[in-house]
Protein backbone atom coordinates (compact mmCIF):
# COMPACT_ATOMS: atom_id res chain seq x y z
CA UNK A 1 0.00 0.00 0.00
CA UNK A 2 3.16 2.54 0.95
CA UNK A 3 4.30 1.80 -2.01
CA UNK A 4 1.51 2.60 -4.60
CA UNK A 5 0.55 5.66 -2.50
CA UNK A 6 4.37 6.53 -3.36
CA UNK A 7 3.71 6.23 -7.25
CA UNK A 8 1.03 7.92 -7.21
CA UNK A 9 2.79 11.35 -5.72
CA UNK A 10 4.92 10.84 -8.13
CA UNK A 11 2.90 10.80 -11.06
CA UNK A 12 0.60 13.60 -9.60
CA UNK A 13 3.97 15.90 -8.95
CA UNK A 14 5.38 14.72 -13.01
CA UNK A 15 1.93 15.58 -14.51
CA UNK A 16 2.03 19.53 -12.22
CA UNK A 17 5.51 19.56 -13.48
CA UNK A 18 4.35 18.98 -17.04
CA UNK A 19 1.42 20.99 -16.54
CA UNK A 20 3.12 24.54 -14.97
CA UNK A 21 5.40 26.01 -16.75
CA UNK A 22 8.64 27.15 -15.11
CA UNK A 23 9.61 30.90 -14.22
CA UNK A 24 12.41 30.92 -17.39
CA UNK A 25 9.54 29.92 -19.83
CA UNK A 26 6.88 32.43 -18.50
CA UNK A 27 9.71 34.58 -19.02
CA UNK A 28 10.77 33.60 -22.48
CA UNK A 29 6.95 33.89 -24.01
CA UNK A 30 6.47 37.53 -22.70
CA UNK A 31 9.68 38.53 -24.44
CA UNK A 32 8.17 36.84 -27.53
CA UNK A 33 5.35 38.96 -27.01
CA UNK A 34 6.97 41.87 -26.60
CA UNK A 35 9.07 41.22 -29.59
CA UNK A 36 6.30 40.95 -31.75
CA UNK A 37 6.83 43.01 -35.07
CA UNK A 38 3.56 44.10 -35.15
CA UNK A 39 3.47 45.50 -31.25
CA UNK A 40 6.76 46.97 -31.87
CA UNK A 41 5.51 48.91 -34.37
CA UNK A 42 2.31 50.42 -33.11
CA UNK A 43 4.81 51.44 -30.59
CA UNK A 44 6.84 53.22 -32.55
CA UNK A 45 3.67 54.68 -34.96
CA UNK A 46 5.42 58.23 -34.75
CA UNK A 47 8.87 57.18 -36.54
CA UNK A 48 6.68 54.96 -39.28
CA UNK A 49 7.22 56.01 -42.64
CA UNK A 50 4.87 55.89 -45.79
CA UNK A 51 5.46 52.71 -47.24
CA UNK A 52 4.97 51.15 -43.90
CA UNK A 53 1.43 52.80 -43.94
CA UNK A 54 0.28 51.38 -46.83
CA UNK A 55 0.44 48.09 -45.35
CA UNK A 56 -2.20 48.31 -43.21
CA UNK A 57 -4.90 46.32 -44.30
CA UNK A 58 -7.95 47.88 -43.22
CA UNK A 59 -10.10 44.45 -43.20
CA UNK A 60 -8.08 42.69 -40.93
CA UNK A 61 -7.10 46.00 -38.64
CA UNK A 62 -3.25 44.71 -38.98
CA UNK A 63 0.37 45.87 -40.90
CA UNK A 64 1.52 43.34 -43.26
CA UNK A 65 5.15 42.80 -42.28
CA UNK A 66 7.28 42.85 -45.12
CA UNK A 67 10.38 40.72 -45.22
CA UNK A 68 13.45 42.18 -45.55
CA UNK A 69 17.17 41.22 -46.38
CA UNK A 70 17.42 40.95 -42.48
CA UNK A 71 15.25 38.34 -41.95
CA UNK A 72 16.79 35.97 -43.90
CA UNK A 73 19.84 35.75 -41.69
CA UNK A 74 20.34 33.16 -39.40
CA UNK A 75 19.05 34.28 -35.79
CA UNK A 76 22.10 32.56 -34.35
CA UNK A 77 24.49 35.08 -36.74
CA UNK A 78 22.18 38.08 -35.69
CA UNK A 79 23.08 37.29 -32.01
CA UNK A 80 26.63 37.03 -32.68
CA UNK A 81 26.78 40.82 -33.92
CA UNK A 82 27.50 43.24 -31.86
CA UNK A 83 26.31 46.35 -31.64
CA UNK A 84 28.23 49.21 -31.92
CA UNK A 85 28.33 51.15 -28.20
CA UNK A 86 27.54 55.15 -28.75
CA UNK A 87 30.38 57.07 -26.89
CA UNK A 88 29.77 60.02 -25.10
CA UNK A 89 30.83 63.51 -26.48
CA UNK A 90 34.37 64.67 -25.22
CA UNK A 91 33.77 66.76 -22.42
CA UNK A 92 37.07 68.80 -23.46
CA UNK A 93 37.38 71.21 -26.63
CA UNK A 94 40.86 69.64 -27.97
CA UNK A 95 41.95 66.69 -29.20
CA UNK A 96 44.23 64.09 -27.28
CA UNK A 97 48.09 64.41 -28.88
CA UNK A 98 47.81 68.28 -30.12
CA UNK A 99 50.65 69.00 -28.31
CA UNK A 100 52.02 71.60 -31.09
CA UNK A 101 49.41 73.53 -30.85
CA UNK A 102 49.45 74.52 -27.46
CA UNK A 103 50.85 78.42 -26.19
CA UNK A 104 53.88 76.63 -24.56
CA UNK A 105 55.46 74.73 -27.26
CA UNK A 106 54.69 76.95 -29.68
CA UNK A 107 56.33 80.24 -27.48
CA UNK A 108 59.00 77.95 -26.09
CA UNK A 109 59.53 74.28 -27.37
CA UNK A 110 58.78 74.70 -30.85
CA UNK A 111 61.40 74.53 -34.39
CA UNK A 112 59.81 77.06 -36.25
CA UNK A 113 62.40 79.83 -37.79
CA UNK A 114 61.82 83.24 -36.68
CA UNK A 115 62.99 86.68 -37.39
CA UNK A 116 65.76 87.86 -34.33
CA UNK A 117 66.22 91.53 -35.13
CA UNK A 118 69.53 92.20 -35.47
CA UNK A 119 71.06 88.74 -35.75
CA UNK A 120 70.31 85.70 -37.68
CA UNK A 121 67.19 83.58 -38.16
CA UNK A 122 66.75 80.64 -35.93
CA UNK A 123 64.45 78.32 -33.77
CA UNK A 124 61.96 79.30 -31.45
CA UNK A 125 63.28 76.59 -29.11
CA UNK A 126 66.93 77.83 -29.33
CA UNK A 127 65.85 81.66 -29.02
CA UNK A 128 63.53 80.27 -25.92
CA UNK A 129 67.26 78.73 -23.99
CA UNK A 130 69.24 81.51 -24.79
CA UNK A 131 66.89 83.72 -23.14
CA UNK A 132 66.26 81.95 -20.42
CA UNK A 133 69.35 82.33 -19.52
CA UNK A 134 68.22 85.86 -18.20
CA UNK A 135 66.89 85.47 -14.90
CA UNK A 136 64.37 88.84 -15.99
CA UNK A 137 63.14 86.79 -18.69
CA UNK A 138 59.65 85.84 -19.07
CA UNK A 139 60.11 82.01 -19.14
CA UNK A 140 62.32 82.50 -15.63
CA UNK A 141 59.27 84.56 -14.13
CA UNK A 142 57.38 81.42 -15.20
CA UNK A 143 59.48 78.15 -14.21
CA UNK A 144 62.47 79.71 -12.27
CA UNK A 145 64.93 77.81 -14.44
CA UNK A 146 66.81 78.00 -17.73
CA UNK A 147 65.50 75.63 -20.41
CA UNK A 148 68.28 73.60 -20.87
CA UNK A 149 68.04 72.05 -17.14
CA UNK A 150 64.18 71.35 -17.50
CA UNK A 151 65.63 69.54 -21.11
CA UNK A 152 68.27 67.75 -18.37
CA UNK A 153 65.05 66.52 -16.03
CA UNK A 154 63.02 65.62 -19.22
CA UNK A 155 65.92 63.26 -20.31
CA UNK A 156 66.22 61.93 -16.51
CA UNK A 157 62.63 61.44 -16.50
CA UNK A 158 62.22 59.54 -19.98
CA UNK A 159 65.86 57.30 -19.07
CA UNK A 160 64.76 56.14 -15.71
CA UNK A 161 61.04 55.32 -17.53
CA UNK A 162 58.70 57.64 -15.28
CA UNK A 163 56.84 58.63 -18.59
CA UNK A 164 56.63 56.51 -21.07
CA UNK A 165 54.55 55.71 -23.95
CA UNK A 166 50.84 55.52 -24.32
CA UNK A 167 48.30 54.94 -26.85
CA UNK A 168 47.97 58.99 -27.32
CA UNK A 169 51.94 59.25 -27.76
CA UNK A 170 52.77 56.99 -30.12
CA UNK A 171 56.31 58.14 -31.32
CA UNK A 172 59.19 59.36 -30.00
CA UNK A 173 58.98 62.82 -31.13
CA UNK A 174 55.97 63.54 -29.24
CA UNK A 175 57.12 61.78 -26.08
CA UNK A 176 60.02 64.11 -25.56
CA UNK A 177 56.91 66.97 -26.35
CA UNK A 178 55.01 65.82 -23.61
CA UNK A 179 57.62 65.18 -21.21
CA UNK A 180 58.95 68.94 -21.78
CA UNK A 181 55.04 70.04 -21.20
CA UNK A 182 54.34 67.80 -18.49
CA UNK A 183 57.64 69.50 -16.51
CA UNK A 184 56.76 72.68 -17.74
CA UNK A 185 53.08 72.86 -15.79
CA UNK A 186 55.32 70.99 -12.49
CA UNK A 187 57.19 74.47 -11.98
CA UNK A 188 54.50 77.03 -13.14
CA UNK A 189 52.61 74.78 -10.06
CA UNK A 190 55.73 74.86 -7.45
CA UNK A 191 56.82 78.47 -9.11
CA UNK A 192 53.33 79.76 -7.94
CA UNK A 193 52.78 81.22 -11.57
CA UNK A 194 49.86 79.12 -11.76
CA UNK A 195 46.98 78.45 -9.02
CA UNK A 196 45.38 75.29 -10.05
CA UNK A 197 46.08 72.18 -12.36
CA UNK A 198 42.83 73.79 -14.41
CA UNK A 199 44.30 76.48 -15.93
CA UNK A 200 47.24 74.19 -17.23
CA UNK A 201 45.22 72.48 -20.30
CA UNK A 202 45.02 76.03 -21.46
CA UNK A 203 48.95 76.62 -22.20
CA UNK A 204 49.81 72.63 -22.55
CA UNK A 205 46.68 70.63 -24.00
CA UNK A 206 46.73 68.04 -21.44
CA UNK A 207 44.10 67.27 -19.18
CA UNK A 208 44.26 68.85 -15.42
CA UNK A 209 43.74 65.26 -14.30
CA UNK A 210 47.03 64.09 -16.12
CA UNK A 211 49.16 66.68 -14.95
CA UNK A 212 48.15 66.72 -10.87
CA UNK A 213 48.79 62.61 -11.19
CA UNK A 214 52.20 63.69 -12.94
CA UNK A 215 52.57 66.68 -10.42
CA UNK A 216 53.19 63.95 -7.67
CA UNK A 217 54.90 61.63 -9.72
CA UNK A 218 57.61 64.56 -10.39
CA UNK A 219 57.78 65.62 -6.62
CA UNK A 220 58.74 61.96 -5.62
CA UNK A 221 61.23 61.56 -8.57
CA UNK A 222 63.11 64.43 -6.94
CA UNK A 223 62.37 63.48 -3.36
CA UNK A 224 64.38 59.65 -4.58
CA UNK A 225 67.01 61.87 -6.00
CA UNK A 226 67.64 63.84 -2.38
CA UNK A 227 70.84 62.17 -2.10
CA UNK A 228 72.70 63.54 -5.26
CA UNK A 229 72.32 67.21 -4.50
CA UNK A 230 71.54 67.60 -0.69
CA UNK A 231 74.56 66.13 1.32
CA UNK A 232 76.88 67.27 4.10
CA UNK A 233 80.34 67.54 2.88
CA UNK A 234 81.95 63.84 1.80
CA UNK A 235 85.11 64.19 2.34
CA UNK A 236 87.92 66.55 3.54
CA UNK A 237 88.47 68.66 0.69
CA UNK A 238 84.63 69.45 0.52
CA UNK A 239 84.79 70.19 4.50
CA UNK A 240 87.75 72.92 4.15
CA UNK A 241 86.28 74.71 1.33
CA UNK A 242 83.02 75.26 2.94
CA UNK A 243 85.28 76.07 5.70
CA UNK A 244 87.50 77.96 3.96
CA UNK A 245 84.18 80.72 3.22
CA UNK A 246 83.55 81.31 7.02
CA UNK A 247 87.22 81.68 8.18
CA UNK A 248 86.90 84.43 5.48
CA UNK A 249 84.28 85.90 7.75
CA UNK A 250 86.30 85.22 11.00
CA UNK A 251 84.33 82.67 11.99
CA UNK A 252 87.23 79.58 11.81
CA UNK A 253 85.79 76.14 12.00
CA UNK A 254 82.18 76.71 11.01
CA UNK A 255 80.63 74.31 8.54
CA UNK A 256 77.10 75.64 8.34
CA UNK A 257 74.16 77.00 9.69
CA UNK A 258 71.24 75.03 11.34
CA UNK A 259 67.23 76.30 11.41
CA UNK A 260 63.68 75.16 11.57
CA UNK A 261 61.38 77.02 8.88
CA UNK A 262 57.73 76.81 9.01
CA UNK A 263 55.33 76.43 6.02
CA UNK A 264 51.75 76.80 6.49
CA UNK A 265 49.60 73.77 5.63
CA UNK A 266 46.00 74.61 4.40
CA UNK A 267 44.31 71.37 3.41
CA UNK A 268 45.41 70.61 7.00
CA UNK A 269 43.12 67.66 8.38
CA UNK A 270 40.66 68.08 11.36
CA UNK A 271 42.46 65.64 13.31
CA UNK A 272 45.83 67.24 12.93
CA UNK A 273 44.90 71.18 13.46
CA UNK A 274 45.39 70.99 16.86
CA UNK A 275 48.78 69.51 16.93
CA UNK A 276 49.75 71.25 13.76
CA UNK A 277 48.65 74.50 14.87
CA UNK A 278 51.81 76.16 16.54
CA UNK A 279 53.23 79.95 17.89
CA UNK A 280 51.31 80.48 13.79
CA UNK A 281 47.75 81.45 14.09
CA UNK A 282 47.60 78.54 11.33
CA UNK A 283 48.95 74.89 11.29
CA UNK A 284 52.15 74.36 9.70
CA UNK A 285 54.90 71.76 9.31
CA UNK A 286 58.22 72.42 10.41
CA UNK A 287 62.05 71.56 8.43
CA UNK A 288 64.92 71.91 9.78
CA UNK A 289 67.66 72.62 7.31
CA UNK A 290 71.63 72.62 7.63
CA UNK A 291 72.87 75.04 5.17
CA UNK A 292 76.61 76.85 4.47
CA UNK A 293 77.79 80.07 3.40
CA UNK A 294 77.01 79.94 -0.28
CA UNK A 295 73.03 79.16 0.74
CA UNK A 296 73.47 75.80 -0.34
CA UNK A 297 71.32 73.48 1.49
CA UNK A 298 72.90 70.51 3.02
CA UNK A 299 70.98 68.52 5.06
CA UNK A 300 66.77 68.37 5.68
CA UNK A 301 64.70 67.03 8.12
CA UNK A 302 61.14 66.93 8.29
CA UNK A 303 58.21 67.14 8.32
CA UNK A 304 56.94 67.52 11.90
CA UNK A 305 54.28 69.27 13.29
CA UNK A 306 54.11 72.89 13.79
CA UNK A 307 53.64 72.50 17.59
CA UNK A 308 57.30 71.31 18.48
CA UNK A 309 59.72 73.29 19.77
CA UNK A 310 62.47 73.91 17.49
CA UNK A 311 65.79 72.95 19.90
CA UNK A 312 63.44 69.79 20.26
CA UNK A 313 63.27 68.66 16.57
CA UNK A 314 67.33 69.54 16.12
CA UNK A 315 67.91 67.18 19.03
CA UNK A 316 65.78 64.80 17.12
CA UNK A 317 67.79 64.87 14.19
CA UNK A 318 70.01 62.17 13.33
CA UNK A 319 72.03 64.52 10.87
CA UNK A 320 72.82 66.82 13.59
CA UNK A 321 74.04 63.81 15.48
CA UNK A 322 76.40 62.84 12.82
CA UNK A 323 77.59 66.20 12.68
CA UNK A 324 78.79 66.37 16.28
CA UNK A 325 80.19 62.41 16.08
CA UNK A 326 82.38 63.19 12.53
CA UNK A 327 82.93 66.80 12.32
CA UNK A 328 83.92 69.71 14.70
CA UNK A 329 80.93 71.27 15.08
CA UNK A 330 80.97 74.86 16.14
CA UNK A 331 78.74 75.31 18.87
CA UNK A 332 76.67 78.76 18.98
CA UNK A 333 76.76 82.13 20.23
CA UNK A 334 77.74 82.72 23.72
CA UNK A 335 75.19 83.56 26.31
CA UNK A 336 77.30 84.89 28.87
CA UNK A 337 78.74 87.70 27.04
CA UNK A 338 81.64 88.71 29.81
CA UNK A 339 84.32 90.39 27.76
CA UNK A 340 84.29 92.77 24.86
CA UNK A 341 85.82 90.21 22.54
CA UNK A 342 83.19 87.49 23.34
CA UNK A 343 80.04 89.77 22.62
CA UNK A 344 81.83 91.08 19.36
CA UNK A 345 82.72 87.43 18.78
CA UNK A 346 78.85 86.51 19.57
CA UNK A 347 77.45 89.61 16.92
CA UNK A 348 79.65 87.91 14.49
CA UNK A 349 78.01 85.04 14.94
CA UNK A 350 74.62 85.75 14.68
CA UNK A 351 75.15 87.85 11.35
CA UNK A 352 76.70 85.56 9.66
CA UNK A 353 74.07 82.92 11.22
CA UNK A 354 71.34 84.69 9.00
CA UNK A 355 72.90 82.82 5.90
CA UNK A 356 70.28 79.94 6.24
CA UNK A 357 67.21 82.58 7.06
CA UNK A 358 67.89 83.95 3.91
CA UNK A 359 68.30 80.67 2.12
CA UNK A 360 64.55 80.07 3.52
CA UNK A 361 63.55 83.51 2.07
CA UNK A 362 65.16 82.57 -1.97
CA UNK A 363 63.66 79.24 -1.49
CA UNK A 364 59.67 80.55 -0.76
CA UNK A 365 60.38 83.70 -2.91
CA UNK A 366 61.44 81.07 -5.83
CA UNK A 367 59.05 78.55 -5.33
CA UNK A 368 55.80 80.32 -4.12
CA UNK A 369 54.15 77.22 -3.62
CA UNK A 370 55.90 76.75 -0.08
CA UNK A 371 54.75 80.49 0.82
CA UNK A 372 51.18 80.04 -0.51
CA UNK A 373 50.99 76.98 2.00
CA UNK A 374 50.79 72.73 1.30
CA UNK A 375 47.21 72.51 -0.51
CA UNK A 376 47.64 68.25 -0.17
CA UNK A 377 45.99 66.58 2.74
CA UNK A 378 48.62 63.67 2.88
CA UNK A 379 51.62 64.40 5.11
CA UNK A 380 53.93 62.33 2.64
CA UNK A 381 53.28 64.45 -0.26
CA UNK A 382 53.58 67.56 1.42
CA UNK A 383 57.24 66.35 2.27
CA UNK A 384 57.72 65.42 -1.31
CA UNK A 385 56.86 68.85 -2.30
CA UNK A 386 59.25 70.40 0.35
CA UNK A 387 62.22 68.08 -0.84
CA UNK A 388 61.51 68.74 -4.09
CA UNK A 389 62.12 71.93 -4.25
CA UNK A 390 65.32 72.17 -2.14
CA UNK A 391 66.44 70.07 -4.42
CA UNK A 392 65.21 72.12 -7.34
CA UNK A 393 66.71 75.45 -5.18
CA UNK A 394 70.80 73.71 -5.37
CA UNK A 395 70.14 72.84 -8.87
CA UNK A 396 70.02 76.42 -9.38
CA UNK A 397 72.87 77.49 -6.93
CA UNK A 398 75.54 78.21 -10.22
CA UNK A 399 72.81 80.28 -12.22
CA UNK A 400 73.07 82.71 -8.91
CA UNK A 401 75.60 85.51 -9.21
CA UNK A 402 77.45 85.60 -6.29
CA UNK A 403 78.80 89.59 -4.96
CA UNK A 404 82.08 89.61 -4.11
CA UNK A 405 82.71 91.94 -0.54
CA UNK A 406 83.91 95.23 -1.52
CA UNK A 407 87.39 95.97 -1.12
Amino acid sequence: MIDDEDNIVLSIQEELVRELPTLAQVKESLRKELDDPEISMFRNIRHMTAAQWDTFNTHSGMFEILLDKADDIDPAQQLSKKKRRAHARRSYHYKIGWYETSPNYMNYLSNDIVQIPGANDDTVRNQAKRLSLNPKSTFRSWFKMPLYKVETLVAQLVADEIIHLSHHCQTEASLHIKSKLLVLGSLAILSGSVNGFRKLPLVTHICATEHSKFFQIFVKFLFDKRADYIYLPRDELELRAVMKRYEEMGIPGAMGSVDVVHVKWSNCPAGDFNRAKGKQSYPSLAFECISNFDRRICHMHGPQFGTRNDKHIVKMDIGVAAIEKNYSMFRGNISMRSTPLESCFSANIESVRKDVECCFGILKGRWKSLDFGFKHRRIQICQHIFVACCVLHNMMLDEMVREEPPP
